[in-house]
């Protein structure tokens, strides 16, 4: 079973419409919950909200893989993507923060992206 979480129930038609054994979620991850010992994956891409981190370590089944990416602050203010700084990494958070797991990759770089600039943090473990 896959379960995909998102606020935009639009997205999640769209998405149920092409892959229709994905169990959709419409939810709002400030208040959502992440069920207990549930994924062999967790991903989490683009996206920031620290009231997770624990929930995303507890969600994973031992042996279980988390892919995280999302931004990171940058000295430069065009690098920060016009978030608010709470909604950016610090440098090295998500390896401290996911220090549980075995890190099989991890790395801080610009995004590369011409239109978009901004830098990435980017992590992938496996629980214990």
């Amino acid at each position: 079973m896959v379960d995909a979480v998102d606020i935009s129930d639009v997205a999640l038609t769209a998405l149920s419409k092409q892959h229709p054994r994905i169990h959709t979620i419409c939810a709002d991850l400030d208040t959502f919950d992440l069920a207990v010992d549930r994924y062999h994956l967790v991903a989490n891409i683009r996206y920031l909200n620290r009231r997770l981190f624990p929930q995303i370590l507890n969600a994973l089944l031992p042996g279980g893989m988390l892919i995280f990416e999302t931004f990171l602050k940058s000295d430069k203010k065009e690098m920060d993507n016009g978030f608010k700084r709470e909604y950016l990494l610090d440098e090295k958070e998500l390896l401290h923060v996911f220090a549980p797991l075995e890190i099989l990759y991890y790395r801080e770089t610009d995004s590369g992206c011409d239109e978009t600039p901004a830098r990435l943090a980017s992590l992938v473990g496996i629980k214990p």
